[in-house]
C-alpha cells in the first residue's frame, strides 16, 4: 500500500472513474461523498489549497480516501489556517471512505498520520461532523485523538433518524393531527403536494426555499452558498439522488425542501416554510407526506441529519451524535492559548500532550 496526497484540482479531477469506484463498493458512503459533489465544492470556493489522501494497492486502485483542505477561518476573532474536511461546510458528514472488505484500522492509522504530517503546516486541524453511528467514523475519532498534540473533542449537535421498520416509534397522534390539517385545508383552499420533483436552481420554488430558510435561519451557510448548489444542479451530480418536495397553497408555496436520497435511505437537508402559514403547521404536514410517501417506496431510512429540532421527536426511532475534533497544528503558544480557550468556552475537557 502506498499513501499519496493530490494537491492539484486537476490531478483530482483526473480520479473522476477511481473515486467513482471507490465510493461506490464502501460498506457506507452518503452522496456527499459523490464525485461531482465535491468538484462543485470545488469551482464554488475556488479552492488552491487541497489536501485529498489517498491510499492505493500496487494496482494504483484507491482503497481509501479523505479528501481534505486549508481553510483560513476566525477563532476570537484572529485568523487562523485550518485543515478541514473538504465537505464540512456543505455537508454533515465528513466521511473517510474505505474500500468494502479491507480490515479498517491499519487504513485509517496510515490517513490519520498523514493528517497530522500536512496539520504540522497549519495552525489548527479541525474535522466537523464525524458521526458516532458508522464503525468507521468511531475508529476515526479513537486514533486522531492518540496523535501527540494538544487537542480536544466534543459533540457537536445529535442527529435523529428514522427506520421505516420500526413505525411503531412514531408518534401516531401527531401523524393524525397532520393528515388532519391537511384535509381542513383541502377543504378550504386548493392544495398541491409536489413529492419527489426535480429541484431548478432560480425556479420560484427554489426562490421561496431559499426566502423562508433566510426568514428563520438568517446566519445560516444555505444562505450565502449559493453558487455551489447553483453548480451543483447543473453538473453530472445525479438527479435521482436529489429529493426536492412542495406544498403549494391556491398556488402559493408554503413549504419546501431540498434533500439527498440514497441507497433506501431520505436526508433531510434543508427544510423552510412560510411563516404566515406557522399555524396550519404546513412544514410538518409536508413532512409527514414526505415520510409516508417514501415508506410506500420501500426506503428503509429517514435521516433528520444535524440538529435536534423538537419536532423531529415525533418520528425518531434513534439518535446518533456528530462529533467535532479540534487539535493544534503547528506548535505555537499563541495557538495552544487560543485553543485553550476555545476549550473553555465550549465548557470542555482540554487534553495536552501525552507523555
Amino acid at each position: 500500500m502506498q499513501v499519496e496526497v493530490i494537491n492539484s484540482v486537476d490531478k483530482f479531477l483526473s480520479y473522476e472513474k477511481d473515486w467513482i469506484d471507490l465510493v461506490d463498493n464502501c460498506h457506507y458512503s452518503s452522496p456527499y461523498s459523490n464525485f461531482h459533489w465535491l468538484v462543485s465544492i470545488l469551482k464554488a470556493e475556488s479552492i488552491s489549497n487541497l489536501s485529498v489522501i489517498i491510499v492505493k494497492d500496487k494496482s494504483n486502485v484507491i482503497l481509501a480516501a479523505f479528501p481534505m483542505v486549508v481553510r483560513s477561518e476566525s477563532i476570537f476573532g484572529v485568523q487562523r489556517l485550518f485543515l478541514t474536511h473538504l465537505c464540512y461546510k456543505y455537508s454533515d458528514y465528513s466521511e473517510l471512505l474505505i474500500r468494502d472488505g479491507l480490515a479498517s484500522k491499519n487504513f485509517i492509522k496510515k490517513i490519520c498520520t498523514q493528517i497530522y504530517l500536512i496539520a504540522n503546516d497549519v495552525d489548527f486541524l479541525k474535522i466537523d461532523n464525524l458521526n458516532s453511528s458508522q464503525r468507521v467514523s468511531r475508529l476515526f475519532l479513537k486514533y486522531l485523538r492518540e496523535g501527540d498534540s494538544l487537542k480536544c473533542l466534543y459533540p457537536n449537535v445529535s442527529n435523529p433518524i428514522y427506520f421505516y421498520t420500526q413505525n411503531h416509534e412514531v408518534n401516531k397522534k401527531r401523524v393524525k393531527e397532520c393528515r388532519r390539517k391537511l384535509q381542513k385545508l383541502s377543504e378550504q383552499y386548493e392544495v398541491e403536494m409536489k413529492i419527489s420533483t426535480e429541484p431548478v436552481f432560480e425556479s420560484s420554488e427554489w426562490k421561496a426555499l431559499v426566502k423562508f430558510h433566510k426568514m428563520s435561519f438568517p446566519s445560516i451557510g444555505f444562505n450565502s452558498n449559493q453558487k455551489f448548489y447553483e453548480i451543483l444542479l447543473s453538473s453530472d451530480f445525479p438527479k435521482k439522488s436529489l429529493e426536492f418536495s412542495y406544498m403549494k397553497i391556491n398556488n402559493k408555496i408554503v413549504a419546501c425542501h431540498f434533500g439527498l436520497r440514497c441507497n433506501k435511505t431520505i436526508y433531510y437537508y434543508i427544510p423552510s416554510f412560510d411563516k404566515d402559514y406557522r399555524s396550519d403547521s404546513v412544514g410538518m404536514v409536508l413532512l409527514n407526506e414526505m415520510i409516508e410517501y417514501y415508506g410506500k417506496k420501500g426506503f428503509n431510512e429517514f435521516n433528520f441529519l444535524r440538529g435536534a429540532e423538537v419536532y423531529k421527536n415525533d418520528f425518531i426511532s434513534d439518535d446518533s451524535l456528530n462529533y467535532t475534533f479540534i487539535s493544534l497544528g503547528k506548535r505555537s503558544i499563541v495557538n495552544a492559548t487560543l485553543l485553550y480557550g476555545y476549550s473553555i468556552a465550549k465548557q470542555l475537557p482540554y487534553k495536552g500532550r501525552r507523555d
